[in-house]
């Protein structure tokens, strides 16, 4: 498995919560 990349629930869970802390901060 290459750590470099996160699998795809990994990123998908990444990207979400980066989207609700962007939300949140405007």
């Amino acid at each position: 498995v290459d750590r470099g990349k996160p699998t795809n629930s990994e990123f998908i869970a990444m990207v979400a919560d980066k989207l609700r802390m962007e939300l949140r901060a405007s």
